[in-house]
C-alpha cells in the first residue's frame, strides 16, 4: 500500500496550532481580579466571624441572665452578691449563684480559659493557676442602691423599667476563684468602678460609656482617666495616667486598679448587655449611662439638664426615661 503525499492530504512541516495562549496584559487583569475580590471578600470572612463570635458572647449572657433570673426567685427576690457585707456589692456573685449556671460553672475548660458560660470568644485573657477567665460582670447596682451602704439590699420588685436597666456587662482582663460559695472574687461594676476580682488589670470592655468625664476623687492619679491634662494638673496628677490625645469623645470607664479602658467595645465598636427583664442587646458604649443609681426614672445624666429632686452631685446615672446629654438612653445602669 502505498500514500500519495503529493495531494491535499500532503502534511505540511512544522505543524501550527490553532490555539493561542493568554498575553502579559490578559493575566495582568486577571490578577487585578482575583486581587480585588480579596480585597473585597476578606472583610466581609472576617466581619462574618466576628458576628459569630458576637452571637456566642450573647449566648453566653442570655444563659447568665436566666440563670440570675432564676436565683432571685428562690433568694427573695435579691440578686447574688447582697450578703457581702462590705463596700463592695455584688463581688463574689458567681460563686454564690454557681449551681444556676449549670455544672460546669466552675471548671476549667482547657489551658488558662474559664468554664465557657463566662469566657467571651473574643476575651483573650489568660487565667493564672486555679482561676478562671470572667468576661462578664455583675451591675453592682442591682445590688445595693448604694455602694457605701449595701445594706440598702436590693428586691427586683423595685426595677421600675426593667428592660432599660442593665444587668451584666462585658470585662477583659478578669479571673475568679471558682467553688467555694464564699469566695468573693468574681467582679461586679457600676459603670465607673470595678469591685472584686484578683487581678491588677480588670478593666471594662464596653467602651467608653455614657457621658461621664470626671474623676471619682481629687488627687487621686489614678483616677484622672478622661484625658483632661488640665484637670489632671490642678489634682497634682500632670500626665499621670491620661490618653495623650484626650479623652477621645466621652469617658474611660475606670477600674479599681488604674488601668485605662478601651476607648470603644470589643464586638464591632459595641459590645453585648444583658438586661433586667432577661433580653440581651448590642449597643455602643455611649448610648449606655453609667454610674450610681438615680433617684428617679425621669433624672438625667450626671443631672444634666438638671430635674428637680435629682442629684446635681455628677455621680448618677441617667434614670430609665432620662437622656445623656439630651439624647435618651439606650440603657442605663440605674435600677430607677
Amino acid at each position: 500500500m502505498s500514500i500519495n503525499l503529493s495531494g491535499p492530504e500532503k502534511f505540511k512541516w512544522p505543524l501550527k496550532s490553532t490555539k493561542s495562549g493568554f498575553t502579559l496584559i490578559e493575566l495582568l487583569v486577571v490578577i487585578a481580579i482575583i486581587a480585588l475580590l480579596a480585597a473585597i471578600l476578606f472583610p466581609v470572612f472576617a466581619s462574618a466571624r466576628e458576628k459569630a463570635r458576637q452571637a456566642n458572647c450573647e449566648s453566653n449572657l442570655k444563659q447568665i441572665a436566666l440563670g440570675l433570673m432564676q436565683y432571685t426567685q428562690d433568694f427573695d427576690e435579691q440578686l447574688p452578691g447582697a450578703t457581702v457585707t462590705t463596700t463592695d456589692p455584688g463581688m463574689g456573685w458567681i460563686s454564690q449563684a454557681g449551681g444556676y449556671f449549670g455544672g460546669s460553672y466552675g471548671s476549667k475548660s482547657g489551658g488558662n480559659n474559664s468554664a465557657d458560660v463566662f469566657l467571651c470568644p473574643d476575651d483573650q485573657t489568660q487565667a493564672d493557676g486555679t482561676y478562671v477567665v470572667q468576661s462578664y460582670a455583675l451591675n453592682a447596682n442591682t445590688v445595693a442602691l448604694d455602694k457605701y451602704d449595701p445594706n440598702q439590699f436590693v428586691q427586683t420588685s423595685q426595677f421600675t423599667a426593667p428592660a432599660k436597666s442593665v444587668l451584666l456587662f462585658e470585662i477583659l482582663g478578669s479571673w475568679y476563684a471558682p467553688g467555694a460559695p464564699t469566695d468573693h472574687t468574681s467582679i461586679a461594676g457600676d459603670g465607673h468602678y470595678l469591685f472584686g476580682g484578683v487581678t491588677y488589670y480588670s478593666r471594662y470592655a464596653t467602651g467608653y460609656l455614657g457621658a461621664q468625664g470626671q474623676p471619682t476623687s481629687s488627687g487621686s492619679c489614678s483616677d484622672w482617666y478622661n484625658g483632661d491634662a488640665a484637670n489632671a494638673a490642678a489634682g497634682g496628677c500632670a500626665g499621670a495616667t491620661t490618653y495623650s490625645p484626650g479623652g477621645m469623645g466621652a469617658t474611660a470607664p475606670f477600674s479599681n486598679t488604674g488601668y485605662l479602658a478601651p476607648a470603644v467595645g470589643r464586638h464591632n465598636g459595641g459590645s453585648n448587655f444583658a438586661f433586667c427583664d432577661g433580653h440581651v442587646k448590642w449597643l455602643q458604649g455611649n448610648k449606655v449611662s453609667a454610674w450610681g443609681n438615680a433617684e428617679y426614672p425621669t433624672c438625667n445624666e450626671n443631672n444634666v439638664p438638671a430635674v428637680t429632686g435629682c442629684s446635681a452631685m455628677g455621680t448618677t446615672s441617667a434614670g430609665t426615661s432620662g437622656n445623656i446629654n439630651g439624647v435618651p438612653a439606650a440603657a442605663t445602669f440605674s435600677i430607677y
